[in-house]
């Protein structure tokens, strides 16, 4: 018996330090989770609130809780002369000088973060692609949405996963 219970005991704390990585994200009344590794890309996509075209977010998921932007595409220059690039540092070139329609990219060297934070609506119309998939946020979360890369503990993630209904827990296939 006392062999049993040392067990159980040594299978706890090691479910405290045991780590899953993976992408979550968290609205004020639910968390998502999605599998995925370091290196790995994701988009964050959605409509532009005033002129109505898509825009899009690359990031790369990087190791120690950290995500980096790689780049920014615009369906309009309109769009891009509306962006306020200062206040995202790194700003590397723009891929179209805007003298004619087409696609702009912004490019982006050394910035990071911790977390994306974004004011998701259904007008928006926010989705996030990665591993070959896209999920609609629009009609998973609600504004105040943190998307983080982070390393769950295990007993953390099977809770998130004992909790979560089969739309809001995502793994990679």
């Amino acid at each position: 018996m006392l062999q049993a219970v040392a067990a159980l005991l040594a299978i706890i704390i090691a479910g405290l330090f045991l780590k899953v990585p993976a992408l979550t994200v968290t609205d004020p009344e639910q968390t998502i989770v999605v599998a995925a590794r370091p290196g790995d890309v994701f988009e964050i996509s959605f409509f532009h609130s005033l002129y109505h075209v898509r825009q899009t977010e690359y990031w790369t998921i990087e190791d120690q809780d950290t995500l980096r932007l790689n780049n920014i595409y615009f369906g309009c220059y309109a769009a891009v002369l509306y962006y306020n690039a200062d206040a995202v540092p790194g700003l590397v070139r723009l891929s179209n000088d805007g003298s004619g329609d087409g696609e702009f990219m912004l490019y982006y060297e050394d910035y990071t973060a911790r977390q994306v934070v974004l004011h998701v609506s259904p007008t928006s119309r926010f989705e996030l692609a990665l591993g070959g998939r896209t999920y609609p946020l629009y009609s998973m979360v609600r504004g105040g949405t943190v998307i983080k890369w982070q390393d769950l503990s295990f007993w953390e993630w099977l809770w998130l996963k004992s909790r979560a209904s089969m739309t809001s827990w995502i793994v990679r296939e």
